[in-house]
């Protein structure tokens, strides 16, 4: 493969954000899923489950591994050590920034660069968190044996209340992102009248 085309390889996986899917939540999320499993059942069970796993069930592991990644990233983000934005810049002033940013029409490689970026810096939060949490996990059930099953119940409640929020919190920027778009639409219509 030419340096051509893996260059339009990399874009294209950056650019439709698989990387962002792949890097910052599966990857997190097969962490702290592989450490909940070892915990919630015994080792050799495990195995036979996955010998005998067809694609479809691959498929749905995969799924299951991004959905325990949101999980991973709402807990980092309520606890506070996860954000989107700098520390010293508020969430409306990064999301007024990232509206200015794309409503600027940045180019292919500007857009690509800033994905980058996102990428890169929500993967190595999530995973940060992804691991503290398997260490508490997996410490917890190690040093508590006779809790284990309790451990693993309250870890499951925990993931379950992060999804149930960051649910709540994204339904809220999105209505903020729409709110952007329709005023910029509304923006430029009235900058179209007057010329």
């Amino acid at each position: 493969m030419s340096d051509f085309n893996v260059r339009e390889l990399a874009d294209a996986f950056y650019s439709s954000y698989l990387a962002r899917d792949f890097f910052a939540k599966v990857v997190p999320g097969s962490l702290v899923l592989g450490s909940f499993l070892l915990w919630s059942e015994p080792y050799p069970v495990l195995i036979g489950v996955v010998e005998k796993l067809p694609v479809l069930g691959w498929l749905l592991v995969y799924g299951l591994c991004w959905g325990v990644g949101f999980a991973v990233q709402a807990i980092g983000e309520r606890l506070g050590i996860v954000r989107s934005h700098p520390r010293d810049e508020t969430e409306q002033v990064f999301r007024e920034r990232a509206a200015s940013f794309n409503a600027s029409n940045p180019t292919t490689t500007d857009r690509s660069n800033r994905e980058r970026f996102v990428v890169i810096k929500e993967s190595t939060a999530n995973l940060g968190v992804a691991i503290g949490l398997s260490i508490v996990l997996v410490g917890g059930c190690k040093l508590l044996p006779d809790y284990r099953k309790l451990i693993v119940a309250g870890f499951v409640v925990l993931c379950v209340a992060a999804l149930l929020w960051f649910q709540a919190v994204h339904q809220s920027r999105e209505r903020d992102w729409e709110l952007r778009v329709i005023e910029r639409s509304k923006t430029k219509e009235v900058d179209a009248d007057k010329h």
